[in-house]
């Protein structure tokens, strides 16, 4: 496990070693904030996905430009033969905003470069 900082968050969070990476590029992306990851630990424990699958879980406020991101992510996804699932909202602190799981087998560090090189040529355009 690995402590970060994330923007909006008042305390460093534990994120997987594995995809420390991929959790601080997803949030990079305006508009999105993730709220839980998993890494795929050796030995997972009850609702932990087994080695070499990867859960990172989202919400994307549309009003802070993540309509666009989510295009990256859908875009990202579809390289990555990974999923990206929508539900309804959440009541959480930015309440109204609508909630993704992206998970897969792929590499984390290289769904995070992805989005980085997607990003970077949304920048640009």
């Amino acid at each position: 496990m690995a402590e970060i900082t994330i923007d909006g968050f008042p305390e460093p969070v534990e994120v997987d070693d594995n995809v420390v990476g991929l959790v601080q590029s997803l949030n990079t992306l305006p508009g999105i904030f993730t709220t839980a990851s998993c890494g795929g630990p050796p030995d997972p424990g009850p609702g932990q996905h087994p080695a070499g699958e990867f859960d990172v879980s989202l919400e994307a406020d549309l009003n802070m430009g993540g309509w666009r991101s989510l295009e990256i992510l859908a875009w990202a996804a579809g390289e990555l033969q990974a999923d990206l699932v929508a539900w309804g909202g959440t009541d959480g602190p930015r309440r109204g905003s609508l909630c993704f799981d992206l998970s897969g087998t792929a590499d984390p560090d290289e769904a995070a470069e992805l989005i980085g090189e997607a990003r970077g040529r949304y920048d640009e355009t």
